[in-house]
């Protein structure tokens, strides 16, 4: 006969006395006990879910390095920029004394430095006669006038020629210059002066001058760069014996 646990209603062998299903003591009655509701089948445990992923670590980007700031400069190229500045100022020096020196050089000979004048008007013409300004006379003479020697223009006049007279006691003297001071303080020249014998043959009695300048209406005075041996007399009221030659000037189409 059949037997079954009481308990879960497994089949029972002969002999058990514990039901190998559950465990239970088996009673030993020895009828068959009717099978036990079936144990409800067992279900398949739910597979292991798969981890979450974990989130991707961004690793942080190393800082960069600052950008290399430039070197500060050496002895050695310090050394060489201060050797080229002073080279510079030294030329520069150079060139400065040399244009002084031409321009003293031109100073004492009464040259003039030519400029470009880009669209200027042409120069002024001279027209009408040659006249003449000149104090002198044929009385003995003696040195060192004590009143200036002036002239006035009231016109624009070329100055063509200028003499003074250096008697000298006869013995002349070595042409010095001759300029024109306006009553305004400036100075026309000085002219380096060649110089011709005078009565009795006496040399460089004469100081010549051809400026060929043309200066505006004024004042002027006569400058003798040596007013020394410079000729006078009383009839000359105490100036110095000059003459100058000029025309006058036709400027805008007015005389």
């Amino acid at each position: 006969m059949k037997r079954y646990c009481t308990e879960c209603g497994a089949k029972l062998s002969p002999g058990d006395r514990f039901c190998t299903e559950c465990g239970a003591t088996v009673a030993d009655t020895g009828e068959a006990a009717p099978p036990a509701a079936p144990h409800p089948p067992r279900t398949a445990a739910p597979p292991p879910r798969a981890p979450a992923p974990e989130p991707e670590r961004v690793e942080p980007e190393p800082p960069r390095p600052a950008a290399a700031e430039s070197a500060p400069p050496t002895k050695k190229s310090l050394f060489g920029k201060l050797v080229k500045i002073v080279l510079v100022l030294m030329a520069l020096s150079a060139l400065l004394g040399i244009a002084l020196t031409a321009i003293s050089h031109f100073a004492q000979i009464g040259w003039s430095v030519p400029t470009l004048n880009i669209g200027a008007p042409p120069p002024p013409k001279a027209e009408g006669p040659v006249r003449v300004f000149a104090i002198g006379n044929k009385e003995a003479v003696r040195n060192a006038p004590a009143v200036a020697s002036r002239f006035r223009t009231d016109s624009p006049i070329l100055v063509k020629s200028i003499q003074t007279y250096h008697w000298n006691n006869s013995v002349g003297r070595t042409p010095g210059t001759i300029a024109l001071r306006a009553s305004d303080g400036r100075v026309y020249g000085p002219w380096p002066a060649s110089g011709q014998p005078g009565m009795g043959g006496v040399p460089n009695a004469y100081w010549l001058v051809h400026p060929e300048i043309v200066i505006p209406p004024g004042d002027y005075e006569i400058v003798d760069s040596d007013p020394g041996s410079w000729a006078t007399n009383a009839s000359a009221g105490q100036r110095g014996f000059y003459e100058m030659k000029w025309q006058v000037v036709k400027q805008d189409g007015k005389p």
